[in-house]
């Protein structure tokens, strides 16, 4: 299995890019694009308009391919989502989004969320170092290492 290390801020050197630190509202919030569920199940009569300001606080207007985002959302336009769909191995829903400009008028149409559902587990427990909440989950990683028998 190939994978791909993502900075989900995008290309923070370039400030003309587009950026947000701000939730999609409508039907969906960023919980459910990070979380791995099924959006299908958990709406099952279908998402209402999706929409998602730009940060008012971030002056960059030119679209690129990602828009950076501190809420590890997956957002594309559609031929880079297309390119990502079409050599996944995994299942993966697209939502599309309609992208509001700081003063609330229509920026773009032409992005999409990407949704990648389930989870594959294929971390090499034995060399990761993390931390654990109370309840066994882990908090966060110190060191970080996959099982390259499981990603093949």
């Amino acid at each position: 299995m190939k994978y791909f290390i993502f900075n989900s801020l995008g290309d923070t050197d370039n400030d003309s890019y587009c950026f947000t630190s701000k939730s999609p509202e409508g039907g969906i919030d960023s919980y459910d694009l990070i979380a791995g569920f099924r959006l299908s199940d958990e709406y099952p009569d279908g998402i209402e308009d999706v929409y998602w300001h730009l940060g008012d606080n971030f002056v960059g207007l030119e679209l690129a391919s990602y828009i950076g985002n501190t809420h590890r959302i997956l957002a594309f336009n559609k031929s880079a989502a297309n390119l990502i769909t079409s050599t996944t191995q995994s299942e993966i829903e697209i939502i599309p989004f309609t992208l509001l400009d700081y003063k609330g008028k229509v920026h773009s149409r032409d992005y999409v969320f990407i949704n990648p559902v389930g989870s594959f587990d294929c971390i090499n427990w034995k060399e990761t170092v993390c931390n654990r909440r109370k309840n066994g989950d882990v908090a966060n990683y110190e060191k970080l290492v996959l099982n390259k028998e499981k990603i093949r």
